[in-house]
């Protein structure tokens, strides 16, 4: 009885490991996202496309694509519904950041239409924002 109890808290001490060190992982990956989206919305208010702003664009595609590989704490892994509404939402939020990329690269910078794709985006993040918290 003792060895069962034993292997029961080991196997719940590395369960509880795992998702906190998913959950450190995930947490800079969205602080970065957060950080490039409000840098971005600045840049496109402005109609500020330089090299600097297209940096920011180029890492906010980068940190999307590291957080649609991985789960946030309220996500389980086994429930395939949950999972498949988590990964869609960021593949829609990495389809718009592709195009805001574009919308940054064009000379001069088409900055209405990177303000609507910003606004879609904002709207997909609040989504997500509601769904997994």
């Amino acid at each position: 009885m003792r060895i069962f109890t034993l292997g029961l808290m080991i196997f719940g001490f590395l369960i509880s490991t795992q998702v906190r060190a998913e959950d450190s992982q995930l947490k800079p990956v969205m602080a970065s996202i957060g950080r490039g989206f409000k840098a971005s919305f600045k840049a496109a208010r402005k109609g500020n496309n330089s090299s600097e702003s297209q940096l920011v664009v180029e890492k906010l595609v980068d940190s999307i694509r590291v957080a649609s590989e991985l789960l946030p704490p309220a996500v389980d892994p086994t429930d395939s519904v949950v999972v498949a509404r988590y990964r869609g939402l960021l593949t829609k939020l990495l389809e718009q950041a592709i195009l805001l990329q574009d919308a940054f690269l064009t000379e001069p910078m088409a900055q209405p239409e990177a303000l609507e794709i910003l606004k879609a985006m904002n709207a997909l993040r609040k989504k997500g924002h509601g769904i997994f918290r």
